[in-house]
């Protein structure tokens, strides 16, 4: 994985929002909310985990450079 990458995970209502809300206000850095979905078939090896979060990164980084967009969890339009 990319020394730049940071995974954030925590249970409900232990900050984890107000982390992903902080971290965007750093230069050049791009926080998201839950934009995983995390759903691995049955029997998916780690490194296959660990290649589908790269790939993950990989793309957004590309769509953020590129097009100025990236997808996020959102409800009613709205970024939670």
């Amino acid at each position: 994985m990319n020394n730049s990458n940071i995974i954030l995970t925590g249970l409900p209502r232990s900050g984890t929002t107000l982390t992903c809300h902080l971290l965007n206000k750093v230069n050049n850095t791009v926080a998201l909310h839950e934009p995983m979905t995390g759903s691995f078939a049955k029997g998916t090896t780690k490194q296959q985990i660990c290649a589908e979060i790269s790939e993950f990164f990989a793309s957004s980084r590309k769509s953020i450079l590129q097009n100025k967009k990236v997808l996020t969890k959102h409800a009613s339009g709205r970024v939670s």
